[in-house]
Protein backbone atom coordinates (compact mmCIF):
# COMPACT_ATOMS: atom_id res chain seq x y z
CA UNK A 1 0.00 0.00 0.00
CA UNK A 2 1.85 2.97 -1.03
CA UNK A 3 0.89 5.26 2.17
CA UNK A 4 4.86 5.13 2.67
CA UNK A 5 4.11 6.40 6.53
CA UNK A 6 8.15 6.04 7.15
CA UNK A 7 11.64 6.39 5.93
CA UNK A 8 14.21 4.80 7.30
CA UNK A 9 18.28 4.66 6.02
CA UNK A 10 19.79 2.66 4.06
CA UNK A 11 23.76 1.86 4.68
CA UNK A 12 25.78 1.19 1.79
CA UNK A 13 26.60 -1.88 3.09
CA UNK A 14 23.40 -3.19 2.83
CA UNK A 15 22.38 -1.93 -1.01
CA UNK A 16 26.32 -4.37 -1.68
CA UNK A 17 24.60 -7.24 0.29
CA UNK A 18 21.36 -7.29 -1.37
CA UNK A 19 23.03 -6.84 -5.11
CA UNK A 20 25.14 -9.88 -3.98
CA UNK A 21 22.96 -11.92 -2.76
CA UNK A 22 20.47 -12.31 -5.52
CA UNK A 23 20.38 -15.89 -6.47
CA UNK A 24 20.06 -16.98 -10.33
CA UNK A 25 16.41 -17.44 -9.77
CA UNK A 26 15.95 -13.62 -9.37
CA UNK A 27 18.86 -11.96 -11.34
CA UNK A 28 19.56 -8.28 -11.09
CA UNK A 29 19.41 -5.93 -14.07
CA UNK A 30 20.19 -2.59 -14.31
CA UNK A 31 18.86 0.48 -16.60
CA UNK A 32 19.60 4.14 -17.01
CA UNK A 33 18.29 7.39 -18.02
CA UNK A 34 20.37 10.23 -18.13
CA UNK A 35 19.02 11.53 -14.52
CA UNK A 36 17.91 7.92 -13.08
CA UNK A 37 19.83 4.42 -12.67
CA UNK A 38 17.58 1.70 -11.81
CA UNK A 39 19.10 -1.59 -10.17
CA UNK A 40 16.25 -4.23 -9.94
CA UNK A 41 15.07 -7.91 -10.16
CA UNK A 42 12.01 -6.95 -11.91
CA UNK A 43 11.47 -7.17 -15.73
CA UNK A 44 12.95 -5.04 -18.42
CA UNK A 45 9.67 -3.62 -19.45
CA UNK A 46 8.48 -3.55 -16.11
CA UNK A 47 12.11 -1.28 -15.07
CA UNK A 48 11.75 0.76 -18.29
CA UNK A 49 8.01 2.20 -17.54
CA UNK A 50 9.19 2.67 -14.04
CA UNK A 51 12.25 4.60 -14.99
CA UNK A 52 9.61 6.74 -17.78
CA UNK A 53 7.40 7.85 -14.33
CA UNK A 54 10.47 9.64 -12.93
CA UNK A 55 11.81 11.30 -15.91
CA UNK A 56 8.28 12.83 -16.54
CA UNK A 57 8.46 13.48 -12.76
CA UNK A 58 11.86 15.58 -12.97
CA UNK A 59 10.23 17.45 -16.38
CA UNK A 60 7.47 18.50 -14.78
CA UNK A 61 9.35 19.90 -12.07
CA UNK A 62 12.39 21.48 -14.39
CA UNK A 63 9.64 23.28 -16.78
CA UNK A 64 7.21 24.40 -14.09
CA UNK A 65 9.19 26.46 -12.49
CA UNK A 66 8.55 25.12 -8.88
CA UNK A 67 11.96 25.35 -8.00
CA UNK A 68 14.73 27.40 -8.53
CA UNK A 69 16.53 24.69 -9.84
CA UNK A 70 16.35 21.06 -9.97
CA UNK A 71 19.56 18.61 -9.58
CA UNK A 72 20.97 17.47 -12.22
CA UNK A 73 22.63 15.01 -10.43
CA UNK A 74 22.16 10.63 -10.94
CA UNK A 75 19.27 9.28 -8.55
CA UNK A 76 20.55 5.39 -7.93
CA UNK A 77 17.20 3.18 -7.22
CA UNK A 78 16.74 0.11 -5.78
CA UNK A 79 13.62 -1.50 -6.29
CA UNK A 80 12.75 -5.26 -5.24
CA UNK A 81 9.37 -7.40 -6.78
CA UNK A 82 7.65 -8.22 -3.93
CA UNK A 83 7.28 -7.19 -0.34
CA UNK A 84 8.53 -10.93 0.33
CA UNK A 85 11.36 -10.31 -1.47
CA UNK A 86 11.80 -6.74 -0.19
CA UNK A 87 11.46 -8.03 3.46
CA UNK A 88 13.79 -10.18 3.47
CA UNK A 89 16.35 -8.49 3.63
CA UNK A 90 15.66 -7.13 7.13
CA UNK A 91 14.36 -3.41 5.49
CA UNK A 92 12.00 -1.54 8.25
CA UNK A 93 8.61 -3.18 8.20
CA UNK A 94 7.12 0.22 8.16
CA UNK A 95 8.74 1.40 5.15
CA UNK A 96 7.25 0.92 1.32
CA UNK A 97 10.06 3.18 0.08
CA UNK A 98 12.42 6.10 1.06
CA UNK A 99 14.80 8.18 -0.13
CA UNK A 100 18.71 8.30 1.75
CA UNK A 101 21.22 11.11 0.66
CA UNK A 102 24.89 9.64 1.01
CA UNK A 103 28.28 11.45 0.71
CA UNK A 104 28.71 9.29 -2.26
CA UNK A 105 25.43 9.49 -4.07
CA UNK A 106 21.48 9.54 -3.59
CA UNK A 107 19.27 6.66 -3.12
CA UNK A 108 15.67 5.75 -3.34
CA UNK A 109 14.87 2.36 -2.50
CA UNK A 110 11.35 0.73 -3.19
CA UNK A 111 9.28 -2.43 -2.32
CA UNK A 112 8.42 -2.91 -6.11
CA UNK A 113 7.48 -1.49 -9.32
CA UNK A 114 3.73 -1.94 -9.99
CA UNK A 115 2.54 1.04 -12.05
CA UNK A 116 0.08 2.00 -8.78
CA UNK A 117 3.24 2.45 -6.75
CA UNK A 118 4.72 4.32 -9.05
CA UNK A 119 3.90 7.32 -6.67
CA UNK A 120 6.12 6.07 -3.65
CA UNK A 121 8.54 6.66 -5.89
CA UNK A 122 7.97 10.00 -7.18
CA UNK A 123 7.26 10.93 -3.55
CA UNK A 124 10.85 10.01 -2.74
CA UNK A 125 12.08 11.59 -5.69
CA UNK A 126 10.62 14.85 -4.54
CA UNK A 127 12.40 14.45 -1.37
CA UNK A 128 15.65 14.40 -3.29
CA UNK A 129 14.57 17.80 -5.22
CA UNK A 130 13.93 19.50 -1.69
CA UNK A 131 17.29 17.86 -0.11
CA UNK A 132 19.19 19.69 -3.11
CA UNK A 133 16.83 22.67 -3.17
CA UNK A 134 18.36 24.28 -0.27
CA UNK A 135 14.74 25.08 1.44
CA UNK A 136 14.16 24.13 5.11
CA UNK A 137 10.61 23.09 6.08
CA UNK A 138 8.69 21.39 8.72
CA UNK A 139 8.13 18.23 8.33
CA UNK A 140 4.05 18.49 7.56
CA UNK A 141 4.62 20.55 4.36
CA UNK A 142 8.07 18.33 3.40
CA UNK A 143 5.99 15.11 3.52
CA UNK A 144 2.45 17.43 2.35
CA UNK A 145 4.30 18.79 -0.94
CA UNK A 146 5.76 15.61 -1.24
CA UNK A 147 2.57 13.80 -1.46
CA UNK A 148 1.03 15.96 -3.69
CA UNK A 149 3.57 15.84 -6.35
CA UNK A 150 3.58 12.14 -6.11
CA UNK A 151 0.14 12.60 -7.53
CA UNK A 152 1.34 13.82 -11.41
CA UNK A 153 0.16 11.87 -13.92
CA UNK A 154 -0.07 12.28 -17.94
CA UNK A 155 -3.31 13.12 -19.50
CA UNK A 156 -3.93 14.26 -23.35
CA UNK A 157 -0.09 15.42 -23.76
CA UNK A 158 -0.12 17.40 -20.24
CA UNK A 159 0.11 15.85 -16.54
CA UNK A 160 -2.32 16.19 -14.10
CA UNK A 161 -1.64 17.08 -10.17
CA UNK A 162 -3.53 16.77 -6.97
CA UNK A 163 -5.72 13.49 -7.26
CA UNK A 164 -5.55 12.11 -3.49
CA UNK A 165 -2.88 9.64 -2.89
CA UNK A 166 -3.90 5.91 -2.20
CA UNK A 167 -5.57 5.68 0.88
CA UNK A 168 -5.59 9.26 2.29
CA UNK A 169 -9.26 10.09 1.99
CA UNK A 170 -9.67 7.13 3.77
CA UNK A 171 -8.06 8.17 6.66
CA UNK A 172 -9.40 11.62 6.72
CA UNK A 173 -13.00 9.95 6.99
CA UNK A 174 -12.36 7.42 8.73
CA UNK A 175 -10.27 8.74 12.09
CA UNK A 176 -10.62 11.94 14.03
CA UNK A 177 -8.52 14.55 13.16
CA UNK A 178 -5.74 16.34 15.19
CA UNK A 179 -6.37 19.83 15.28
CA UNK A 180 -3.83 22.36 13.28
CA UNK A 181 -1.74 22.87 15.78
CA UNK A 182 -0.35 19.58 16.91
CA UNK A 183 -0.10 18.99 12.75
CA UNK A 184 1.91 22.26 12.72
CA UNK A 185 4.38 20.73 15.46
CA UNK A 186 4.66 17.59 14.06
CA UNK A 187 8.50 15.98 14.37
CA UNK A 188 10.50 13.07 13.91
CA UNK A 189 10.37 12.05 17.70
CA UNK A 190 6.33 12.66 17.37
CA UNK A 191 4.38 9.55 17.66
CA UNK A 192 2.33 10.92 14.78
CA UNK A 193 5.53 10.07 12.80
CA UNK A 194 6.57 6.91 14.69
CA UNK A 195 2.95 5.20 15.42
CA UNK A 196 1.42 3.65 12.11
CA UNK A 197 -1.98 4.78 12.98
CA UNK A 198 -0.89 8.06 13.48
CA UNK A 199 1.21 8.14 10.78
CA UNK A 200 -1.54 7.49 8.40
CA UNK A 201 -3.67 10.57 9.68
CA UNK A 202 -0.34 12.58 9.85
CA UNK A 203 0.24 12.07 6.29
CA UNK A 204 -3.22 12.49 5.18
CA UNK A 205 -3.42 15.52 7.01
CA UNK A 206 -0.53 16.94 5.62
CA UNK A 207 -1.72 16.01 2.18
CA UNK A 208 -4.74 17.67 2.57
CA UNK A 209 -3.61 21.13 3.78
CA UNK A 210 -0.63 21.30 1.62
CA UNK A 211 -3.04 20.26 -1.41
CA UNK A 212 -5.38 23.33 -0.20
CA UNK A 213 -2.98 25.70 0.33
CA UNK A 214 -1.50 25.15 -3.18
CA UNK A 215 -3.86 24.15 -5.17
CA UNK A 216 -7.39 26.23 -3.66
CA UNK A 217 -8.44 29.33 -5.46
CA UNK A 218 -8.45 30.97 -2.03
CA UNK A 219 -4.80 30.48 -1.00
CA UNK A 220 -2.08 29.31 -4.50
CA UNK A 221 -1.67 32.89 -5.44
CA UNK A 222 0.09 33.22 -2.31
CA UNK A 223 1.33 30.02 -1.36
CA UNK A 224 4.96 30.67 -3.06
CA UNK A 225 5.24 33.25 -0.68
CA UNK A 226 3.72 31.68 2.19
CA UNK A 227 6.93 28.47 1.40
CA UNK A 228 9.61 31.07 1.52
CA UNK A 229 8.71 32.59 4.36
CA UNK A 230 8.52 28.90 6.19
CA UNK A 231 11.36 28.22 4.66
CA UNK A 232 13.07 31.29 6.04
CA UNK A 233 12.44 30.00 9.35
CA UNK A 234 9.09 31.87 10.20
CA UNK A 235 6.37 30.88 12.47
CA UNK A 236 3.57 28.77 10.49
CA UNK A 237 0.90 29.97 12.26
CA UNK A 238 2.28 33.60 11.93
CA UNK A 239 2.55 33.18 8.29
CA UNK A 240 -0.32 32.17 7.51
CA UNK A 241 -2.23 35.16 9.58
CA UNK A 242 0.40 37.71 8.07
CA UNK A 243 0.14 35.80 4.33
CA UNK A 244 -3.51 35.02 4.49
CA UNK A 245 -4.45 36.77 7.15
CA UNK A 246 -6.87 34.05 8.61
CA UNK A 247 -5.93 32.36 12.01
CA UNK A 248 -5.46 28.95 12.65
CA UNK A 249 -9.23 28.13 13.24
CA UNK A 250 -10.46 29.45 9.77
CA UNK A 251 -7.75 27.81 8.20
CA UNK A 252 -8.80 24.36 9.45
CA UNK A 253 -12.51 25.03 8.83
CA UNK A 254 -11.05 26.10 5.15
Amino acid sequence: MPTNPCRRALSLGLLFAIAGAASAADPWIGLATPHFRLYTTNDRDTAAAALQSFERARYFFEKSGIFRRVPSSVVDIVAFRSEREYRSYGINPGACGYYQRTRRADYIVMRDLAPEHHQIGVHEYTHFVFEHSGLTLPLWLNEGLADLYSSLAPSQGGVVLGRAPFGRLYALENESWMDLGTLLDVGRDSPYYSQPQKMLLFYAESWALTHMLALSPDYAAQFPKFVESISGGANARESLARIYGKPPDQVMTD
